[in-house]
């Protein structure tokens, strides 16, 4: 069987494989991605029997009203076709082959017995949301850093879809700060799932399309999602998700505002000092200035002072820098609000340009 296609849109689909499949030792048919053929689509599969995906390629079927389905290592071939140009490339699939021919170039590669590979489908329910692509993407950007990364407490490695009217809400923490996005959407599900935040942020970046489609399999306990290019499927966490409504103050005893670039600026400066004292900056707010200082250690020390407007009395606290850091490098240049109820009690970060993004922050104990 012969195809021909376009070499990028080739290397696209196999990369965006390469985002499921794993080294796995006990299921090694696992480690290749399953290619089928049907008129003029290619239909490239791959799954670790938690998540799978599905992306379609435009070809052309020499031999038309032929089907095929073959399993390849795509690691090899990838890298393969990686030293090739762009422009058209030919696949001639053979019994225990597959040839790959671009002008004076020919290569190929062994087949593997696909009889092995687990079947699956990814139902499409009824009860879906629909969502600008380029929205969710920034959406979750936005919130995965608040994301846990260690396995120790395996719910705060996802992000909580939560519908809230018209809003999907995106909720991410790992117990020392949380954020929520917001988007608008249409449609809806009965209930909030967690999701697999790294593997969920790698299959569904540069997703084609400008809307793509959200639903929830019931009886698989899949999330699935749908684009242009591509539809995938996700287990979700099981677990009690921490309730987030909690941690979000409904009042404040200070608010300060201040341009973002100064506070960014600030930070960075007294993060050269605050690596080598457990990550600590300290804020001192008073009389419309916010100060930041770092404890004297080795490597010297720093303070630095941004211009505020300031509502309340003033105020001595301590962050670690790499969350200041990450929200406002997040975040649109612009002014910036920060309120705040005492030392240690959760400190809201919000951004004027941004008002569909919430940032919460624990602050530390200073000595």
């Amino acid at each position: 069987m012969k195809i021909s296609l376009n070499n990028s849109s080739f290397k696209k689909a196999l990369q965006i494989s390469l985002r499921i499949i794993k080294n796995n030792p006990q299921l090694p048919i696992l480690n290749n991605a399953l290619l089928k053929i049907k008129n003029n689509n290619l239909e490239i599969r791959a799954t670790d029997l938690n998540s799978a995906i599905m992306v379609n390629v435009k070809i052309e079927n020499k031999e038309k009203g032929k089907e095929g389905v073959y399993a390849i290592n795509v690691g090899t071939i990838l890298e393969y076709l990686q030293t090739l140009r762009d422009g058209v490339v030919f696949l001639n699939f053979t019994k225990d082959k597959i040839i790959v021919e671009q002008k004076q170039s020919k290569a190929s590669f062994p087949l593997v017995d696909f009889n092995d590979y687990p079947d699956f489908k990814i139902e499409e329910t009824e009860q879906k949301i629909l969502i600008k692509a380029e929205k969710f993407n920034e959406a979750l950007k936005k919130t995965t850093p608040s994301v846990a990364t260690d396995d120790s407490r395996p719910i705060l490695t996802g992000i909580l879809f939560h519908q809230e009217g018209n809003l999907l809400q995106l909720i991410g923490t790992d117990g020392f700060r949380l954020s929520l996005s917001s988007l608008e959407f249409e449609g809806g599900w009965e209930r909030d799932l967690v999701i697999p935040a790294k593997l969920l942020l790698e299959i569904i970046k540069d997703i084609e399309g400008e809307n793509i489609s959200l639903g929830f399999d019931k009886t698989q306990g899949q999330l699935w999602i749908r684009g242009e290019d591509r539809i995938v499927s996700i287990r979700i966490l099981q677990g009690d998700y921490p309730n987030f409504r909690k941690i979000i103050p409904e009042s404040f005893s200070l608010k300060i505002t201040g341009d973002k670039e100064d506070l960014l600026f600030a930070v960075k400066q007294m993060a050269v000092f605050a690596r080598q004292s457990a990550n600590i900056v300290k804020w001192e707010i008073e009389k419309k200035k916010l100060k930041m200082l770092t404890q004297a250690n080795f490597s010297g020390e720093g303070e630095v002072s941004v211009d505020i407007n300031q509502e309340g009395d003033g105020l001595i606290v301590g962050f670690n820098f790499h969350y200041l850091l990450d929200f406002f490098n997040l975040v649109e240049n612009g002014i910036t609000e920060i309120t705040f109820n005492g030392s240690l009690a959760p400190v809201v970060l919000r951004n004027k340009e941004d008002k569909n993004l919430l940032h919460i922050i624990m602050p530390v104990k200073l000595d």
